[in-house]
């Protein structure tokens, strides 16, 4: 029973203590239908606990980072008398919201929502409680989870892809040997040629038996295939606690960046490979399935954990030979990060930073060079717009 159902009880009692102390026809004929209202009410209320089952549904499940969610609530059973249904849901973002409908006869229309999904992930929806009072407002019962189908449903909000108006990086050696696009270069797996020793040079790679038939030192060269590899890197550990609050959500940005210039590189006929800082979300492109995979794994990857981009870069850096290019998505840059990315444009890689911003950061912008590309991305549209600086 509702506060206005108590203060409706209450002046029933009072009408009937007063009608049985005057004797009062007039006030008993309001008694009787004080009552009648009352039974009118309570047997409304019960009788659609009773009859009325609900089923949840969403239209699609997929859908893009700002469209529309289509979520339908169906409603089915007879009532003879008219109820209120009071419905709390759960929308994407983990936003409650509360809405009426009144339900009487035989056909019920379903009840549609149409919410906006402002954040990419993995969200959790469906009908947090039902509640069915009559039409006065006097009473109020929880509707059973038995009595609604579906309760919840998980809905996959992705990444948007913007497009990219460059063009894509040159090929570099790799050291996996193909026999097509044959380059000669210092490490691989098919020997080809030597070369005169320089300074720095392994001396496991040194050409023994020619250098003491020419009393000069050299070092073997082999032959490598030019196959054309990219790496993003995402740093998804947590943000400094003063970082501060942009247009687009970091998480948002860092996986949206990531399925742009993955769809970049791959539509460019590059493979392209997707780390996190966190090394529990890696995946290699080579075809539309991949990038795919790679789509729902950006939708679902998890951020503000443990994690290092420092560690994941020096791994990268280990198996440079393998990539043309190297672009690395973080909510801070530092100036061990750059240090690390220097060493990537010292040997002939393409490496950029991407970030939210960097106007209160002086420091880092002295330590940036020309070499190391920036792209500063606060808003959706500079993915488009800025994002090809980077390639």
């Amino acid at each position: 029973m509702t506060g206005r159902g108590f203060g409706f009880m209450l002046l029933f009692a009072l009408l009937l203590i007063l009608g049985l102390a005057t004797g009062s026809g007039e006030i008993f004929f309001g008694v009787f239908l004080t009552g009648m209202v009352f039974v009118f009410a309570l047997s409304s209320a019960v009788a659609g606990i009773l009859v009325l089952r609900f089923v949840f549904s969403i239209s699609d499940k997929k859908v893009n980072r700002g469209n529309a969610a289509s979520i339908i609530l169906s409603c089915r059973g007879m009532t003879l008398l008219p109820v209120i249904m009071k419905i709390k849901l759960i929308l994407p973002g983990d936003k409650l919201h509360l809405c009426a409908a009144q339900i009487w006869g035989i056909k019920h229309k379903p009840l549609r929502f149409m919410p906006l999904c402002p954040h990419r992930g993995v969200w959790k929806t469906g009908i947090k409680s039902l509640c069915c009072s009559d039409i006065f407002g006097l009473f109020s019962f929880r509707v059973p989870a038995s009595h609604y189908a579906n309760s919840s449903v998980q809905l996959t909000v992705y990444p948007c892809i913007f497009e990219i108006h460059e063009t894509p990086p040159l090929p570099v050696p790799v050291a996996d040997y193909m026999e097509n696009n044959l380059e000669t270069a210092d490490h691989g797996d098919s020997f080809a040629d030597t070369r005169l020793y320089r300074d720095g040079d392994p001396l496991k790679r040194i050409h023994w038996k020619l250098s003491l038939r020419t009393r000069t030192l050299h070092t073997r060269k082999y032959e490598m295939s030019a196959d054309r590899m990219a790496a993003v890197v995402i740093d998804t550990s947590k943000k400094p606690e003063c970082s501060p609050e942009l247009p687009l959500n970091y998480a948002d940005m860092a996986t949206e960046c990531a399925s742009s210039l993955a769809y970049f590189y791959f539509s460019a006929g590059l493979t392209v490979h997707i780390y996190t800082s966190d090394d529990l979300d890696n995946i290699l492109i080579n075809t539309k399935d991949e990038f795919i995979k790679a789509h729902t794994m950006l939708a679902s990857a998890e951020f503000d954990t443990d994690s290092s981009v420092l560690e994941t870069v020096s791994r990268i850096i280990g198996e440079l030979s393998y990539f043309s290019a190297l672009n690395v998505i973080t909510h801070s840059p530092t100036p061990e990060l750059i240090e690390l990315l220097s060493r990537v444009t010292d040997l002939r890689c393409r490496a950029s930073i991407i970030c939210p911003d960097l106007k209160d950061n002086a420091d880092i912008k002295g330590l940036l060079s020309n070499d190391i590309r920036t792209a500063i991305i606060t808003r959706p549209h500079d993915i488009s717009e800025r994002l090809g600086d980077c390639v």
